[in-house]
């Protein structure tokens, strides 16, 4: 319980962290409670540190970068991207430091397949940058994928101790609440609150709001876009669900955390609607239904929801949210259900398949290599592209997709592996109970997640499914 609390006390204290010299004031806080108080080691201090600051890619020293310049017609936006030196990026420097000047213990190797996919694969993506055109801007892709693979390993050799992976779960949890707390809050609000830690405060600072079917405000926490926001959060419920049943299955021994988990669930069902990102409604949905299933074939937990939902106290109070919910926010469900019906007419769908269909073509004519990391925009600009296509101008909106076309044919079925495998060989071990198969089913999320956007580069989505599938492989 005292972790939980502080992980809270922590997370909150972003909402004073209104510039870069408070953001890192609250980071070193952090690190020294959990040195001084919790008594962890420098190693095991950073590694949680690492957790603390995962979400956010604000950067101590920032750029963007354009990859398509826009112009000349008013409406041709090209593209660029963000890319920043964070806290993040200094806890796995400084992780990989003391890992070099401080000898340990030797974590036990898990899955060598699994590790050896990984390895190769990343192999690739150096040859593909060392062998593409644009250097510098496939060497910043390459920086990227380089911190989210070391995240992998980082927690690879942490998670082998199991009072971390208990410390992860307690993690999940407060996280879930503290941005479920401030996704709710924007959707009831109508507008973002405290600072977004990507650099959106000047092109974005009354938030995002949808572009097909009826214009509705989108809740972003304090991330650069929804879409972000909605993959992170769908990862972190999809667990969280998980957890609580868990709890639920203990009865009532533990009064106070069945009610935090219950919150924190509702939070985040609260602020992932308000995200309005339809593909992590349909990952979340399909989550939740083999929950479902999972629960319903297991006699003894179906008793103990039975027992629960029968009780005149809950099926008053879940009828009351059910009806306080439709009341404020029933016509913009139905809305943003309707789009479904327009996303190849009005909204981006034929956008998506060009992109889909333009990957494939790079995959033909690249076939080993790929067009190098960051490059996909660029490349795509070599194309006969229709005016169609010009205005939708972004990496194709799959990350499968992206590594194959990006780092060639051999890079994309070793990513594509790398996951297939580690889902299939973990199942197992994972399904025993429920605290492990909600992570187990957090990854599984991410992978659905994976098929309608690019969750890579901007997305900290991927690092946060690299420190799951870690933890799996521990197990």
């Amino acid at each position: 319980m005292p972790l939980i609390i502080f992980f809270l006390l922590a997370f909150f204290s972003l909402f004073l962290a209104i510039n870069n010299k408070l953001l890192i004031l609250a980071f070193l806080l952090f690190l020294f409670s959990l040195f001084f108080v919790f008594k962890h080691n420098l190693r095991e201090a950073f590694f949680l540190g690492l957790l603390f600051v995962l979400p956010f890619e604000r950067g101590i020293r920032d750029w963007i970068i354009e990859v398509v310049p826009s112009g000349p017609d008013f409406w041709f936006e090209g593209y660029s991207f963000y890319f920043a030196f964070s806290l993040k990026a200094i806890c796995v420097l400084m992780l990989i430091l003391l890992f070099f000047l401080k000898r340990g213990r030797k974590g036990s190797i898990k899955s060598k397949p699994a590790l050896w996919l990984l390895v190769c694969f990343f192999l690739t993506a150096v040859i593909s940058t060392l062998t593409t055109e644009d250097f510098n801007l496939t060497l910043l892709g390459l920086v990227r994928l380089t911190s989210t693979i070391s995240i992998f390993f980082i927690s690879l050799y942490f998670f082998d101790k199991k009072a971390l992976r208990k410390d992860f779960r307690t993690y999940i949890v407060a996280l879930l609440f503290f941005l479920g707390f401030i996704g709710s809050w924007q959707l009831v609000s109508g507008h973002p609150i405290g600072i977004f830690l990507e650099e959106t405060t000047i092109t974005r600072p009354f938030g995002y709001r949808t572009t097909d079917g009826v214009e509705l405000y989108r809740v972003s926490g304090l991330m650069g876009h929804p879409t972000f926001f909605a993959a992170f959060l769908s990862l972190l419920f999809v667990a969280g669900v998980c957890l609580l049943l868990n709890e639920l299955r203990k009865g009532k021994k533990r009064k106070f955390l069945l009610y935090f988990y219950t919150l924190s669930v509702v939070l985040g069902a609260i602020a992932l609607f308000g995200t309005f990102s339809r593909s992590a409604w349909i990952a979340v949905f399909l989550s939740l239904a083999i929950i479902c299933f999972k629960v319903f074939k297991n006699r003894k937990f179906k008793n103990i929801i039975s027992n629960y939902a029968s009780k005149p106290f809950f099926i008053i109070l879940f009828s009351m949210l059910i009806g306080v919910f439709f009341y404020l926010f029933g016509s913009q469900f139905v809305f943003r259900l309707n789009s479904f019906r327009d996303i190849w007419i009005t909204g981006n769908g034929r956008g998506r398949l060009n992109l889909m269909i333009r990957s494939w073509q790079m995959v033909q004519d690249f076939p080993l290599f790929g067009v190098g990391l960051n490059r996909f925009t660029k490349a795509i600009m070599d194309y006969n592209l229709s005016l169609e296509e010009k205005t939708f101008l972004y990496p194709v909106h799959n990350t499968f997709l992206l590594f194959f076309a990006e780092t060639g044919i051999f890079g994309g079925f070793l990513f594509f592996g790398f996951f297939a495998f580690c889902l299939s060989k973990i199942y197992k071990k994972a399904s025993k109970n429920w605290l492990n198969f909600g992570i187990w089913l957090a990854v599984f999320t991410f992978f659905i997640n994976a098929q309608f956007h690019t969750l890579f580069s901007l997305d900290p989505s991927l690092d946060l499914t690299m420190v799951m599938m870690a933890y799996l492989l521990n197990l």
